[in-house]
């Protein structure tokens, strides 16, 4: 009879962090703070967020254009960024939350694995055309939604 109490207490203590980690996986947040997180857009950005959100930086070795991703469970901010083909892209990944990393795999693109609070830098050249998935690299959180987008344009040829 010990043995089946202890059983279904160890049980009970797998399906309540089942429950925890899979089944409940975004921070309880009023609409109040998600919409905070919306970036704002103007008149001249209103087709392209994302743009806004990079910078421009020429710190002696060229232009670069920078971004600064949030990570946290299980998401990023922004989600979307575009770019034009031959850019070189910084992304500074600030941890907001939890356990994560930044991985662009087309590009060759990874930060090292960094907790709350934290922040870590990578850069590339944006040398393929197309639209290509950054993801969290850490456990399963790519399958529970921490992903985005990079958009790279083709320049127009010129004459």
């Amino acid at each position: 009879m010990k043995d089946v109490i202890v059983i279904v207490i160890v049980l009970l203590l797998v399906a309540a962090g089942y429950y925890f980690f899979f089944q409940n996986p975004r921070p309880n947040t009023s609409a109040t703070e998600q919409q905070s997180t919306i970036p704002e857009v103007s008149s001249q950005t209103a087709g392209n967020i994302d743009s806004a959100e990079g910078e421009v930086i020429d710190d002696g070795d060229g232009p670069v254009k920078t971004f600064t991703i949030e990570g946290q469970n299980f998401s990023f901010s922004p989600s979307v960024m575009s770019v034009d083909q031959g850019d070189t892209v910084r992304v500074v990944f600030k941890n907001v939350g939890g356990f994560h990393d930044f991985t662009l795999d087309e590009f060759g693109a990874k930060t090292k694995r960094i907790n709350t609070g934290e922040e870590a830098v990578v850069e590339f050249v944006a040398d393929k055309t197309g639209s290509f998935e950054y993801y969290c690299s850490v456990g399963t959180h790519r399958q529970f939604g921490m992903k985005g987008t990079i958009t790279v344009n083709e320049l127009p040829e010129e004459n």
